[in-house]
């Protein structure tokens, strides 16, 4: 038989890690629960992986978004106006 290795192109494991949430798991120790650890990636032949994180604002979002007829309109805070000409230019005006 040959062994197949393959990339995980969405997993959640991250949200289950003990560092993220109480109670979590330990992602390097091999668990019965879940569907992603360490252990059982490496022998299932698991060569990388992908997953999202959200950090939640510190505060509230205030009046920096507009709803619009076509959709919504971001209005960026000054400090991206402000950038460096070299990042500014990637800012949409």
């Amino acid at each position: 038989m040959t062994d197949i290795q393959f990339f995980d192109g969405h997993n959640d494991a991250v949200q289950f890690f003990a560092e993220y949430r109480s109670p979590g798991r330990d992602f390097l120790v091999r668990s019965e629960t879940g569907h992603l650890d360490l252990p059982r990636a490496i022998e299932g032949g698991m060569i990388g992986g992908l997953f999202a994180l959200m950090a939640k604002p510190e505060h509230a979002p205030e009046g920096n978004v507009i709803k619009t007829d076509d959709g919504y309109e971001v209005i960026y805070p000054e400090s991206l106006l402000s950038m460096p000409r070299e990042f500014s230019s990637k800012v949409p005006k």
